[in-house]
């Protein structure tokens, strides 16, 4: 009886870290995932970026150029040759930045129109689309064997 249990137990060890070091060989040598893992580094580079130096911005100005300098750094990395999905969730994503920007951008004569709770409600609504669809790239990603930075959670750039 002690005998079939530590077999049991010797033969699942074996099996789960055969299908383990599969898993590790699949990911390692996953083109596909690779690719999405380097457009996820490089985003969240340009939106470590972004934040330090808006951090010290003088005026809304210059946290709308910011914006707007890390939309177009991230819509410029090269997705062509990753799978459709992602690549929509991706534009979607970064559509979601640019819509952002330009909020951020109109002139404040525009934005002089609006209360102060129509903007704080608009700004409210482009972070909840933002962050929706970054998840949406995160999950995408995953799918596709991409390794997610931890970082990547607490931000949605």
């Amino acid at each position: 009886m002690k005998l079939k249990f530590i077999t049991a137990i010797v033969a699942f060890s074996i099996t789960f870290g055969f299908s383990t070091a599969l898993a590790g060989l699949f990911k390692a040598n996953n083109p596909t995932g690779q690719k999405i893992s380097s457009l996820l580094k490089r985003d969240i580079q340009n939106g470590q970026e972004m934040e330090q130096i808006a951090r010290f911005a003088s005026s809304p100005f210059d946290y709308a150029e910011e914006v707007s300098e890390y939309a177009d750094n991230s819509q410029a990395i090269d997705d062509t040759d990753l799978p459709a999905d992602f690549r929509f969730a991706w534009r979607t994503h970064m559509e979601a930045w640019r819509t952002h920007a330009n909020f951020l951008n109109r002139s404040s004569c525009m934005r002089k129109r609006m209360t102060k709770e129509e903007i704080s409600q608009i700004m409210i609504a482009q972070k909840v689309e933002i962050e929706t669809t970054w998840m949406n790239v995160l999950k995408i990603g995953v799918r596709y064997g991409a390794v997610i930075p931890p970082d990547a959670y607490s931000n949605s750039y």
